[in-house]
């Protein structure tokens, strides 16, 4: 009898993993790998297109509901004073869960590029997970339409390449959080001819690879909201010549280089005067904090400027 359970036991997980593989696999949307629109149902894996962010089922009413004119208003919550404000420590948004191959809902990019068509798509804005993986790509034509990553939406790219095309901006965070990483050497994050933009809640973080864009800004950086782009690693060159790159920010948003930082910006238009402006004024922080020693900035040849994170720098 021991030969024969012997025998039995692993077809018996081979059908068990067949059957449970499909519902891992439905929870996705996965790009099916060819160069091709996204807006064409048929380059999708549910044949189908995947929606942009999730929208909760209607809530209907139980049946011995009491009519609207019996309930009665709530007391009004009370607006704090400016000093109660100030009192109230403002906290960056929390990271989401990494996104994967089984992250319900998501959007998988795995291979091939998809393009979006602004001129008769519009916006692209993220409110759900979207992974971008194995040398997948998007790009955008058309337009002007822009590109956001909000309400609670997220984008990861890891050694695939996001090219924003023909949008003026690239945006990140809203009044609820937008989450943007990239990770892998050959991760590529380009704005042609636009802004990457951080407003409110937001989080940006380059682990490794390269963002190219004109700008970094911080143009919505409201009172009590945490918007921060994180360099652990990569490069980040910026091409526009104003505002010593970065325009905007304040005590909660900046650029932000952590302990043991290897990240590098590149200002190919800006020089050395004006990258130490950014220092000194917080646009360009050492663990969160204004330290102009922390920084080597050094002349890039032919013009320009480059900022990286002295090794001898400690918290």
């Amino acid at each position: 009898m021991i030969p024969f359970a012997r025998f039995f036991r692993p077809r018996f997980l081979l059908v068990a993993t067949l059957f449970a593989t499909p519902s891992l696999v439905l929870a996705q949307n996965t790009w099916k790998g060819r160069d091709g629109d996204w807006d064409e149902a048929k380059n999708w894996s549910k044949n189908a297109l995947p929606p942009l962010k999730i929208v909760p089922p209607v809530k209907k009413a139980p049946a011995n509901a009491k009519p609207p004119s019996s309930v009665k208003p709530s007391a009004p919550t009370p607006t704090p004073t400016k000093a109660a404000a100030a009192d109230i420590a403002v906290k960056a948004p929390a990271l989401p869960a990494p996104t994967t191959l089984a992250t319900p809902n998501a959007v998988i990019i795995g291979a091939g590029t998809s393009t979006w068509h602004a001129d008769r798509q519009g916006d692209f804005s993220v409110e759900i997970p979207v992974l971008m993986t194995k040398k997948g790509g998007w790009k955008q034509t058309g337009g002007p339409s822009w590109i956001f990553v909000r309400n609670g939406g997220s984008l990861t790219i890891t050694d695939a390449t996001f090219d924003g095309g023909t949008s003026a901006n690239f945006i990140v965070g809203s009044d609820t959080p937008g989450h943007v990483l990239m990770n892998g050497a050959d991760s590529v994050l380009t704005l042609p001819a636009g802004e990457l933009k951080l407003r409110r809640n937001a989080t940006f973080t380059l682990q490794a690879g390269n963002v190219f864009a004109e700008l970094v800004s911080f143009d919505d950086a409201a009172e009590g909201t945490h918007g921060v782009l994180t360099l652990a690693g990569g490069t980040l060159t910026l091409s526009g010549n104003a505002y010593g790159g970065v325009y905007g920010g304040g005590e909660h948003h900046y650029i932000n280089f952590p302990p043991g930082s290897k990240a590098v910006i590149l200002l190919t238009a800006i020089e050395s005067d004006a990258a130490y402006e950014q220092l000194e004024k917080g646009g360009i922080r050492f663990n969160n904090r204004i330290d102009l020693n922390a920084f080597k900035i050094e002349p890039r040849e032919g013009s320009g400027t480059k900022i990286t994170l002295d090794p001898a720098a400690k918290p």
